[in-house]
Formats: C-alpha cells, structure tokens, sequence
C-alpha cells in the first residue's frame, strides 16, 4: 500500500464547504483519505474489492463494505444495490484502473438528485462517465481532475456549487459550471505529488 493512494484533499475540502455533513455517501474504492472522508462524513460507508484494502480501512475503523470483483466491477447484489439506490453523494474511484469506468452500466441505479464525485477525468475514458449529467464544479488536484456532478438537477440535495476555501498557497483558477452559467472561481492547489496508482495504472493500459 501507498500514502498516495487517496481520494484528492481539495475534493473532500470542496465537500466539507459544500455538502451537508448529514447526507448519505458512498465510497467506491477506498484509500488513505477514506478515514478523513468518514471522520467528517458520519453517514458514510465505503465499497472495497481487494481484501488488503478491506483489512486496511478496518484496522482505521472504517465503515467498509467488501465486494469483490465480478465482470470487471463490484459484485452486484441486493446489498450494494440497496446502498446505491440510497445514496445522496458517490464517489467513483473504484474499481482500480479503467475498471471504474464499468460504473456506466449501472447509472440507473443511483437515484434522481444523486451528486456523482467521478475522480481522475484527466482520463478520457473516465469523463465520459460526464456525459448527460450536470456538472457542479471541477476541482483540480495539478495533474489530477475530478468532476462533481448531479444525475439531474431535479430533487438534489443540498449543494452549494462554490469554490473551496481559500489558503495561503499556490491557486489555479478553474470552472464550477451551474445550469445555467459559468463563472471563473479559484480552487485550492496542493503541492502533491502524482497518484502512484495512476503511475502504475497509465503504465498497464500505455
């Protein structure tokens, strides 16, 4: 395992300003930052495929849930199914690779006002995953892209499509596009280094 396997700290600080703490949220992949997701996040449950990961995020006191991999996703059953179609907030970052992208077929599951968190849309196929939601803002982590959507505008929860807090630090200007507007904000920019995984990921599918 590796310290750079973590959802980006800009998107869990646009969350912490954005979203209501109480709403429901389902991780799909967990990581480093999954323990700083929940701390804040009460009424959050993580899904995991690979047993390391699952025994990791325990021993963290994680609320997890594992699925191991079945046609290239998680296993589907009623149990994740209950949990997607309940969901207020997903956060697509699993499976690993291009493996997440198999998320497509199973859209229809997440209810209508769904906010969808798709991680690494610096890939292609992976914003695709875009297509036909609205978009609320992107956050940007250097070379890393996160899209925050809604499956549709209609009946959403609580969002408030704003930048994340300004800091004292080094500032990238970007776009959180509305439905009817777009507007030039600052989102927040860490000195991090590249995502391990996506190094290992680019390398298997190059």
């Amino acid at each position: 395992m590796n310290d750079l396997f973590a959802i980006s700290p800009n998107v869990i600080e646009w969350m912490k300003q954005n979203v209501d703490r109480s709403l429901k949220v389902i991780e799909l992949g967990g990581g480093r930052g999954t323990k700083r997701l929940q701390r804040y996040f009460k009424n959050s449950l993580t899904i995991e495929s690979e047993p390391q990961w699952v025994g990791f995020l325990l021993k963290q006191s994680c609320a997890v849930l594992h699925k191991p991999l079945v046609d290239e996703w998680y296993e589907v059953d009623n149990e994740l199914l209950e949990e997607l179609r309940t969901a207020d907030v997903v956060i697509i970052d699993g499976p690993i690779g291009y493996l997440r992208n198999n998320v497509a077929r199973h859209m229809d599951e997440f209810k209508d006002g769904a906010l969808l968190i798709i991680d690494d849309t610096q890939r292609v196929k992976t914003k695709q995953l875009t297509n036909g939601l609205e978009v609320v803002a992107i956050v940007t982590d250097r070379k890393r892209t996160t899209h925050i959507c809604r499956k549709h505008a209609d009946n959403s929860p609580e969002v408030k499509a704003q930048p994340v807090a300004k800091k004292k630090r080094r500032k990238r200007s970007t776009k959180v596009v509305s439905k009817h507007k777009v507007e030039e904000v600052q989102t927040l920019v860490l000195d991090t280094t590249p995502d391990l995984r996506d190094v290992q990921e680019s390398g298997e599918h190059s």
